[in-house]
Order: C-alpha cells, then sequence, then structure tokens
C-alpha cells in the first residue's frame, strides 16, 4: 500500500453519516488550566514564572485563548494577571487572554486596569448562577440576577471589554429563566454567551438539546452572527470530554478544558479534547504536538505537567509521567488526611 494517508489507513464512521447535523468549521480551545485548573485538591498554585512557562507551552499548541486569573481575589493574583498579559505582548504570543470575575464591579475593575496597565485585550467572562437550586443556595431571584447580569456586562462594556456572560449551573435551568437571562446579557453587549456544566450532571444528548436552543434562541434575537457560545464542562460522573464534543457537533464554537482536570472533580483535560477537536475542528495555526523550543528548562512544581525536555532517539515526543504519578500520591495522601482528621473529630466529639 503506497498511500499510508490517515484517510486511507483509517475509515471515520463519525464522519460518514449523511445527515450529520451542522457543526461550526472552527471549534476554538480555550485553556483554564491558570485557574480553574488551579482549584483542583491535587495541584498548587504555582510561581508566576512558571505560569509564565505554561503560558508559552499553550501558545506553542496554537491555543486560541486562556484564561489568565482572576485578579478581583486580590493583588496577588491581580499582579500574577498583569505579568502574563505583558509576556503575551512583549513575547508577541498569539494566544488572547481572558479573566474570570463575578457579575460585580469590584470584580470587573481589576480587569480593566490590567488592560490600561498592559494596552492587552482581555476578555471579561462574568459569571453568576441561573438554575433553581442556586438561587435557592444564594437566597435569590430571578429579578436579583437580570439585575446583577446587566449591570456586569454594561460596565464591562462601557471599560472597553469584550464580555462573555457565564451561566453557571446552565444544564439545570429553566428554558423561561434562561431566555431572560441569555437576552438581558445579549442585549447589554456580551459577544459570548458561556454554557455550563457546573456539577457535571449533563448527559451529550441534554447538551445538544441544550446548545441547540440557545442557537435557536441567538437567531430569534438576530444575533447569530454576531454572538458565540462557549461549552464549560466538569467530569463528575466521567462524561466532560463526551459532553465537550457533543455541544461542537451542536454548535458551540469554543469549549474549555485545562491541562490536567480542574475545580470540583475536575474540568474536561484539554489532552483528551485536543486530538478529536483537531482533527475535525482544527483552526490552521493549531497544533498537537509541543514547540520544542517553548519547553520551559526548569522544573516545574511536583503537580504540573512536565514536559520532557527533548525528544529521546528514535521516540516521538512525549510527556513524563513523574509529575503526574506525583499529583496522585499528593491527592491520596490528602484524602488520607481529612479521613484520618474525620475520624479524630468523631472520636473526640463522642467522648466529649
Amino acid at each position: 500500500m503506497s498511500d499510508l494517508s490517515e484517510d486511507r489507513l483509517v475509515y471515520d464512521w463519525a464522519e460518514s453519516d449523511a445527515a450529520k447535523p451542522e457543526r461550526p468549521k472552527v471549534a476554538m480551545l480555550d485553556d483554564e488550566t491558570l485557574r480553574d485548573g488551579l482549584q483542583s485538591p491535587s495541584v498548587i498554585d504555582p510561581p508566576t514564572d512558571v505560569k509564565v512557562k505554561i503560558l508559552h507551552l499553550m501558545d506553542s499548541f496554537g491555543i486560541e485563548t486562556a484564561d489568565v486569573g482572576l485578579p478581583g481575589a486580590g493583588p496577588r493574583q491581580q499582579e500574577a494577571v498583569e505579568t502574563l498579559c505583558r509576556e503575551i505582548a512583549d513575547s508577541k504570543l498569539n494566544i488572547q487572554a481572558n479573566c474570570a470575575a463575578r457579575t460585580m464591579k469590584v470584580d470587573i475593575q481589576p480587569i480593566a486596569d490590567v488592560v490600561q496597565k498592559t494596552g492587552v485585550p482581555i476578555e471579561a467572562c462574568v459569571f453568576i448562577g441561573s438554575s433553581p437550586i442556586r438561587q435557592y443556595a444564594e437566597e435569590w431571584d430571578l429579578e436579583h440576577i437580570l439585575r446583577l447580569s446587566r449591570e456586569a456586562v454594561e460596565f464591562a462594556v462601557g471599560e472597553g471589554l469584550e464580555v462573555m456572560y457565564v451561566t453557571e449551573d446552565t444544564v439545570r435551568a429553566k428554558p423561561g429563566d434562561l431566555r431572560q437571562l441569555l437576552s438581558a446579557g445579549v442585549e447589554a453587549g456580551a459577544k459570548r454567551l458561556c454554557l455550563c456544566d457546573t456539577v457535571g450532571a449533563a448527559v451529550p444528548r441534554g447538551v445538544v438539546n441544550l446548545v441547540t436552543w440557545v442557537k435557536n434562541l441567538l437567531e430569534e434575537l438576530g444575533v447569530a452572527d454576531a454572538v458565540g457560545i462557549d461549552w464549560h464542562g466538569h467530569r463528575d460522573r466521567a462524561l466532560d470530554v463526551a459532553n465537550t464534543l457533543a455541544a461542537v457537533e451542536a454548535g458551540a464554537t469554543r469549549v474549555h478544558g485545562t491541562a490536567l482536570g480542574g475545580a470540583t472533580t475536575t474540568s474536561p483535560p484539554c489532552p483528551s479534547t485536543w486530538r478529536p477537536c483537531h482533527k475535525r475542528w482544527a483552526s490552521p495555526s493549531r497544533s498537537i504536538r509541543p514547540s520544542w523550543d517553548a519547553m520551559p528548562s526548569a522544573r516545574p512544581p511536583a503537580c504540573t505537567l512536565q514536559p520532557s525536555s527533548k525528544p529521546s532517539a528514535g521516540d516521538r515526543p512525549g510527556w513524563r509521567t513523574v509529575s503526574i504519578q506525583a499529583c496522585r500520591r499528593a491527592g491520596s495522601a490528602a484524602r488520607r488526611r481529612s479521613r484520618s482528621d474525620t475520624c479524630r473529630a468523631l472520636r473526640t466529639s463522642s467522648i466529649s
């Protein structure tokens, strides 16, 4: 066989369906490693110089956007975000920055301040709960959420920021509530809407239904070509990657992930999402192989991905597994300590 191309060697039934849904030509990747990825109990918040190296790795993969932090959390986080944005400008990286923020001016203003200091555009990802159970937990009603959403998006737009309006726990929100919330976000100036499976409750069919419903809503509002759809999932039921791919099939134009998994029981791991997205929906700049020139020379902390400094002779480039094993050991030790502390507390309370 002289033709050894992938198309000749592998038949892809996913591409053979004549009735396959209309899907975007390109699906962008938003890397949450430096924000959502740091909320895992098995990793640490690395020093800023390590974050800079991780940012270069993201750029070498051709990843379009990265969440570089939540500067509203305090001066340390704002300083780290500013350093990362200066690195984007000084090194002329292609990756674009975004930052998380609650729907509060106190969270959005630090983002605007970093933009003023660095001249680097930052997309503000303003988030708020949308489901009935979130409303119950926060003791909010829909009018309160609508008011906070409008004020936050309008304030961010007034500061010159691009805005992604993020509805937490979207997959468990009522259609009537979502219609009001997403419409208010678009009317206030949001350029993207982020649909979230905050607790990993979704299944692929539900994701397809939700994304399709939002696409139809944007068409009704006359902004289907101007407002993009993001998908942000979690791995609570091990359906994170399946749900992410279902979201793209249904029409999401950007999906989120982290290098090793992140918040709660983790966001979708980027490596598991890159390959199918690269095959079907990759932008021309994206590569599934890292640039060796961009690899950090210093060893990162034990609980971060550590790439090989150079490929071994005759071997394909790969990732060392030592740091991943260290993460697992650290996580297991933390769980053992937690169980031990719990048992000790129970014994103490029973004695008293």
